[in-house]
């Protein structure tokens, strides 16, 4: 382990499905875990991690109209792959008119440790995806916010 800590960024830029019945899964890991997801029957951000505690909430609720961009920062604690125990996964959330600001933190991070094994997951879609973006490491706010400015345009 490293300083400061495992990291994952995970940037994508989506149209919620305007359902409420089922999750609404961004990426499904190796490991079990899904991040970020929102919860089955609700609008409710967060990550889902098997491995300890199942579902964590951030706190917020998407929009199910228009385009978000949704980032996801996972940070492992401990160092070990362990798929969730021992980290968090921060959340922002940027649209065409406003940059990414945080939004919420969930208290696992299901993804250390882990691969992207399924994009979404059957019968869990997340909606429309346009962009998405994976780093081995935390983007910085100056980061997020280029991302942003460099594609908010197209989503106007």
């Amino acid at each position: 382990c490293t300083s400061p800590q495992y990291a994952t960024t995970f940037a994508t830029w989506v149209d919620w499905r305007d359902d409420n019945n089922g999750f609404r899964s961004m990426h499904r890991g190796d490991s079990g875990g899904h991040y970020p997801i929102v919860q089955d029957g609700t609008t409710e951000l967060g990550v889902y991690s098997v491995a300890d505690g199942g579902w964590r909430p951030s706190g917020y609720s998407i929009a199910v109209t228009g385009w978000q961009l949704v980032i996801s920062i996972a940070q492992d604690t401990d160092c070990t792959a362990d798929g969730g125990g021992g980290g968090t996964t921060s959340h922002y959330i940027g649209t065409a008119s406003s940059a990414p600001a945080y939004v919420g933190v969930s208290d696992r991070s299901p993804s250390s440790g882990s691969k992207t094994h399924y994009y979404g997951y059957p019968g869990q879609g997340p909606g429309k995806v346009a962009q998405n973006w994976v780093w081995r490491r935390a983007l910085t706010s100056a980061e997020m916010f280029q991302i942003w400015s460099d594609t908010y345009d197209r989503y106007v």
